[in-house]
């Protein structure tokens, strides 16, 4: 799933990524590294399940521009998605 999201991203473009920590493939920390590997500049959001402390850094250190825990109001994620 993060090769697909790579591919569309080359294909299509996007004006923010929202991406999961875990997919099959390329998992989401995997998948910010790929994408900073080839010069890509979208905003990604992690939109995830996990909330714990190593997992947001992970996450930011790989280059998210924001974390939201998929329970999140859908302001929240709307607002993050402006933000970013």
């Amino acid at each position: 799933v993060g090769e697909d999201a790579l591919a569309a991203l080359h294909e299509v473009g996007a004006d923010v990524i929202l991406l999961d920590l875990e997919m099959p493939g390329l998992d989401g920390i995997q998948t910010l590294g790929a994408m900073d590997e080839a010069g890509m500049t979208t905003p990604v959001i992690v939109f995830t399940v996990f909330d714990t402390d190593d997992r947001i850094v992970d996450a930011v250190q790989a280059g998210a521009r924001g974390y939201l825990l998929k329970s999140a109001p859908r302001q929240e994620l709307f607002d993050a998605s402006i933000i970013v």
